[in-house]
């Protein structure tokens, strides 16, 4: 229940009426501070310092609130939210994560408080270390839920007759979080309460708990549990209900550990013969539980041995591989007996060649197991023949006996044949090399295959060797055969030579010859070393051809270097000749060019007669300089423009003509100042000033000053007109002219009205003029328009 005590002062009131409030909406006398208007949560606050409306009694905040079109989320107690009030208990609901400090400090009366699960912090206010539940006095226990992660310092602090903490969870507690309260004050956390006694039990054993409950004012229930059967280490936890003055639930980790039961595993003993597959193994168990079969394996059991088709006679050991969740296997092995194979062995028929050792004897095998070529021997077999390497060609016998094998017995021998045949000769001619025009050389040739130590003075006939070629053939490869050997103990093989008659040499050397630029390369000539049999070039089937510089080439020395020629019998060398390119005449001409006086020298333009192969300018290297007396202020004239130097990789620069620079009058202006007199004054001097003078000229250089035309004269009215300039003239210069103006002003003319008298309600009398200033024995009747005075 929520009630409220008004207290109505009227000082209170009028401050109230001035403050701000510290909430931002209310709900059934709640105050409420909005956190986030977008995820919609709020906060329980104060209404503010002047307020004049405090909790009472029994408080139950909702978990929504609902202001305007929005509802909130609760999420947290605020700061001073119900500091100082005359609440008794209070239900927060879940949903709030955070009571901050100061939320409930101060509220003696406040006997019972209902913390969500929810909620994660316990704050403090550090400044005035007011903690959310400082100088709660009438708390005697509370329990924290196990959610809490945070107690802040001194949260708790001055609750003098808090006596008992339930601690459900693992928060971390801040310094002086309980400080001042009951003495006797004792914090519990769940392995305080409980005691369990851990166990260890086999598979198939009765499972019992047994626990202490350490708070003997409490009464400690243990609820529906349910353990594991199966052989392991275990960890549960188990769930206490406590009642009494307080009511909340605990979990408690319970370990225990269930061994495996024994199994017995006797596996039965069985024989075979060698190669053969293995038998089907066999066995036996003792010692399930729970009259439980082999159908709790967690596999079928697998009996195996070392032992396959291709294992030795012998014993092996039967193995098992088992596996069951809930049993140690103690197994009993059996063993595999393997027993010899029959076999009969034949000797295989060989041949060699007179001469040579007997080759290696080899038997074969009737009954081998498992893909077997051979037996594995103890005692290996004996193979002979009467035969050695000096025994004429021939038949013998190859016989067989003796022998152990670790896997067969021996129960027949059969014989085989040796046969000796005739030996090759091989009668290898070497290959030979001449030059085109010579005789042949010569020609030799070995012998391979001798047999015991035989050499050629067994040959009865030796062998003859040729070849087709002779001194006149061409260049190219013949074959060198031999033939008609003839020895007792041997067959003869003929290997043929080669004879190549290589190309003879000779040099092809290109004569030096000279040119000009830009003209064509002239006929090449070459001078040849090394003709044989009085040949000459004719024997070329092509000529030498030389390549090097072409019409465009600059001028140097290039290499004649000739190519290309060939012949079927030369090999043919080649020496450079040389070509020298002689520069061409180049003429420079000097452009005619003219200027103004005054102005700097133009860029003169050269031009050259006497380019080839479409050069132009731009192939000089370095362009010839013109040379002048003219200089900026040098004075109207001609003066002679004169090339000279210059460098060009194609040219040599054979002649220079000369151009002319004329220097012409420069424009320039005499224009008269303006001027100004009074009306009835002569003209005054006139002056002029010149525009265009050059190379710091003034109006000095004029050999003739300007003379002035005007039409003022003295009696002129007052206006403009124009000063003309004439008749100047000056060595450099041409000259114009521009006229200024003379303006005539008019004279001051100073008018004095007469003074009137007059008597009142009479009509004005006629005012007169005077004046003063005419001139030219001028009077009012000058004026264009007569004064008025009124």
């Amino acid at each position: 229940m929520k009630t409220f005590k008004k207290r109505l002062m009227a000082v209170v009131m009028l401050l109230c009426s001035i403050s701000a409030n510290a909430y931002d909406f209310e709900v059934d006398g709640i105050y409420y501070n909005i956190l986030s208007p977008s995820e919609l949560t709020c906060e329980v606050t104060y209404r503010s310092y002047n307020n004049s409306v405090s909790y009472v009694g029994d408080i139950i905040i909702p978990a929504t609130v609902t202001s305007g079109t929005r509802t909130y989320d609760v999420v947290q107690i605020g700061e001073d939210a119900f500091s100082d009030e005359e609440i008794t208990s209070v239900i927060i609901p879940e949903g709030v994560t955070v009571i901050k400090g100061n939320a409930f400090r101060g509220c003696t009366l406040l006997k019972e408080i209902e913390l969500p699960q929810s909620l994660i912090y316990i704050y403090t206010n550090l400044n005035n270390h007011g903690g959310a539940f400082t100088n709660c006095d009438g708390l005697r226990k509370i329990v924290i839920p196990k959610n809490v992660e945070y107690i802040q310092e001194q949260a708790f602090s001055g609750c003098s007759n808090l006596m008992e903490v339930f601690v459900l969870g693992n928060p971390k507690i801040g310094d002086w979080a309980f400080r001042y309260c009951h003495s006797a004050l004792e914090i519990y956390h769940p392995s305080d309460m409980i005691t369990l006694e851990g166990k260890t039990l086999k598979y198939g054993d009765t499972h019992n708990i047994s626990y202490t409950n350490n708070l003997k004012a409490y009464t400690a229930t243990l609820q529906d549990y349910v353990l594991e059967t199966d052989a392991g280490t275990h960890t549960t936890n188990l769930t206490f209900s406590y009642s009494g003055d307080v009511s909340f639930d605990i979990d408690i980790p319970y370990t225990y550990t269930i061994n495996k039961a024994p199994l017995n595993m006797t596996i039965n003993n069985a024989e075979r013969i060698y190669g053969e597959a293995n038998p089907t193994f066999t066995y036996s168990l003792t010692g399930f539980v729970n009259n439980e079969n082999e159908s709790v394996f967690e596999s079928p059991i697998v009996l195996s041995t070392t032992a396959n088709e291709k294992s030795n006679t012998g014993n092996y050991p039967i193995k098992a591989v088992a596996s069951a969740k809930n049993y140690d296997f103690s197994i009993n092995e059996g063993t595999l007996t393997v027993k010899k194979a029959p076999l009969i062995v034949k000797a295989n028929d060989k041949s060699r060649i007179y001469g040579d050792e007997n080759p290696q004897f080899d038997v074969c095998y009737t009954g081998l197991k498992n893909g077997e070529t051979v037996p594995a021997f103890t005692s290996e077999l004996n193979i002979t023949t009467d035969a050695v390497k000096r025994s004429d060609a021939g038949v013998y016998d190859i016989t067989v006996s003796g022998g152990v094998a670790n896997n067969y017995e021996f129960t027949e021998y059969q014989s085989g044949v040796l046969t000796v045949t005739q030996a090759p000769l091989t009668i290898n001619v070497q290959n030979a090399v001449r030059k085109y025009g010579d005789n042949n050389p010569t020609f030799l040739y070995t012998c391979s295959g001798f047999k015991n130590n035989d050499t050629e003075e067994s040959l009865q006939t030796m062998p003859v060797v040729t070849t087709s070629a002779s001194p006149v053939s061409e260049v190219g490869t013949y074959d060198i055969t031999a033939d008609s050997a003839e020895a007792k103990n041997y067959t003869f093989i003929y290997e043929k030579g080669t004879l190549t008659i290589e190309k003879a040499p000779l040099t092809i050397r290109a004569n030096d010859m000279t040119r000009v630029y830009g003209e064509e390369n002239p006929v090449f000539t070459y001078t040849y070393t090394g003709f044989k049999n009085g040949e000459k070039e004719d024997v070329l089937s092509v000529l030498p051809s030389a390549t090097s510089a072409d019409i465009t080439s600059n001028a140097g020395t290039y290499n004649i270097i000739p190519s290309d020629a060939s012949s079927k019998n030369y090999a043919i060398t080649y020496e450079n000749g040389k070509l020298t390119i002689t520069k061409a005449p180049l003429t420079v001409v000097a452009m005619d060019n003219s200027r103004m006086y005054g102005e700097e020298n133009p860029e003169i333009e050269l031009t050259f007669d006497g380019f080839r192969n479409n050069d132009d300018n731009s192939c000089i290297t370095t362009m010839p300089k013109v040379k002048t007396e003219a200089n900026i202020s040098s004075p109207v004239g001609v003066y002679a423009l004169i090339p000279e130097g210059g460098v060009a990789t194609n040219y040599d620069f054979t002649e220079y003509i000369p151009g002319k620079l004329t220097i012409g009058k420069a424009a320039l202006t005499l224009v008269a100042n303006n001027a100004e007199k009074l009306y009835f004054e002569e003209n005054p001097v006139f002056t002029f000033r010149g525009e265009g003078f050059r190379n710091n000229d003034t109006e000095e250089i004029l050999s003739v000053v300007p003379n002035y035309t005007c039409d003022a004269t003295k009696i002129s009215n007052a206006g403009e007109y124009e000063i003309t300039p004439q008749g100047a003239s000056a060595e450099n210069y041409d000259i114009t002219y521009k006229s200024g103006k003379l303006t005539v002003n008019k004279r001051k003319l100073e008018v004095v009205v007469t003074n009137k008298t007059r008597m009142y309600n009479e009509e004005n009398p006629e005012f007169t003029l005077t004046y003063k200033g005419f001139v030219n024995n001028e009077s009012e009747a000058v004026f264009t328009k007569q004064p008025v005075v009124t």
